[in-house]
């Protein structure tokens, strides 16, 4: 979205966003790191309309995931109560 937003073509970034997606998942599968955040920020096409800090930040999971690890722990210490 942030791309479609710079003034990107949004299904070529689709497209693109894909490609490398694909990629890292045969990396992973290869008993690799995966490398998507580095391939997507070193990308020069998406450089063309975020930096590469933006395409990092954008891409870190703990700016998207509220307070579900807070109310896992909730959960956890509730089961924990009652089974534990």
């Amino acid at each position: 979205m942030a791309l479609g937003k710079s003034g990107a073509n949004r299904q070529e970034m689709h497209r693109r966003l894909r490609v490398h997606s694909l990629a890292a998942w045969d990396s992973i599968q290869n008993d690799q790191p995966n490398p998507l955040v580095d391939i997507i920020s070193n990308d020069p096409i998406f450089h063309e309309y975020l930096t590469k800090n933006d395409l990092q930040n954008l891409m870190d999971a703990s700016q998207y995931v509220g307070d579900a690890p807070e109310k896992a722990i909730q959960f956890m210490q509730k089961i924990e109560r009652k089974w534990g």
